[in-house]
């Protein structure tokens, strides 16, 4: 019959189920009861598909998917014939529902919480088996978890097979140096600042700076994006020239092309500002005009506050690009 023929087979089939369907509750015990055992229903499209024909006992209704070859998942086009399947005596049995919620997965955040645990522990606990000393303090870490936060311990570990190693730093201050390893032990950079203990006069610019120093140190590149989003955050905190020269020379020591064009463009508006005010300063003294004319010629002047605020709005379309990068790398 061909494939003309089975969609016409399976149209008829459909007007039959259909008429079945109808059946008044008057008219429900004069159903067939025999169909119960046989074969009638096609769960599937392809009436010449003989595995498709199952009786009412083999088909399920709370299933979605076949369980297996005797408890199948009634077909779409078959749930339109409620009355049918139920006179039929298709399966539909009241399957339990698992009411506890889905358990949280915080392996992730017990196993960084449990090794920073080790790492404050120092030298009381044999496993932190790395001594390192920064300007003149000593720090304790464990290898294996150095090893896998970044590729330079690896190489430097493995050149060395004994059991403890000593390492050496100077150009980096050991409060820097404890923050540095609890983000490399997997904590954010904002907590491990905070869980340090220490209060910083400079915005935390001199940990920025000596974690530049520890990237390239350690050749940790994941490190500079962070920094690099932290500084301009740095900037915005706090616009004055110094803040802005030295994070300008940082990002100029450093490779930070994007925070270096943004220094400069800010270091423009800047000096277009100042050039501004002094020519209409001057403007002012030649046209040697009277005080209130003077006084509103200069409110007509933005002050330095305004150009602030105006480049911290700024600033945030620059924050919005990078969130991402808080993100990835952790705060």
């Amino acid at each position: 019959l061909g494939e003309l023929g089975g969609r016409l087979l399976f149209d008829e089939l459909g007007q039959i189920y259909k008429k079945l369907d109808s059946y008044s509750e008057e008219q429900k015990s004069s159903f067939p009861r025999g169909l119960k055992r046989l074969p009638i229903f096609l769960n599937g499209t392809d009436p010449f598909d003989s595995q498709s024909w199952v009786t009412a006992t083999n088909l399920d209704l709370s299933l979605e998917r076949d369980f297996n070859i005797k408890r199948r998942a009634v077909a779409k086009y078959l749930t339109e014939y409620q009355n049918l399947l139920e006179l039929a005596g298709v399966n539909s049995p009241d399957i339990p529902v698992w009411h506890k919620p889905e358990p949280k997965e915080e392996n992730a955040s017990k196993l960084s919480k449990s090794m920073i645990e080790s790492l404050n522990d120092g030298n009381k606990t044999p496993f932190n088996n790395v001594l390192f000393y920064i300007n003149g303090e000593n720090i304790f870490a464990n290898s294996s978890i150095l090893i896998c936060a970044a590729p330079y311990f690896k190489e430097i570990f493995f050149e060395d097979l004994s059991n403890v190693y000593n390492q050496e730093y100077e150009d980096i201050e050991p409060d820097s140096f404890r923050i540095l390893l609890r983000w490399l032990y997997g904590e954010p950079l904002s907590q491990a600042i905070e869980n340090n203990g220490k209060k910083y006069d400079d915005g935390n610019f001199q940990i920025y700076q000596d974690f530049l120093i520890a990237s390239k140190k350690f050749n940790i590149e994941s490190i500079k994006e962070l920094i690099e989003y932290k500084l301009v955050m740095y900037i915005n905190e706090d616009l004055i020239d110094d803040n802005l020269d030295k994070v300008k020379e940082l990002a100029e020591e450093y490779g930070l092309e994007d925070l270096l064009e943004f220094c400069e463009k800010i270091e423009k508006i800047m000096r277009d500002y100042d050039e501004e005010t002094d020519n209409e300063s001057l403007e002012d003294i030649s046209e040697n005009s009277n005080s209130a004319t003077n006084s509103n010629s200069t409110n007509n002047v933005p002050n330095r506050r305004s150009i602030i605020n105006s480049l911290r709005i700024r600033f945030s379309k620059h924050l919005l690009s990078k969130t991402d990068t808080e993100r990835r790398f952790g705060s």
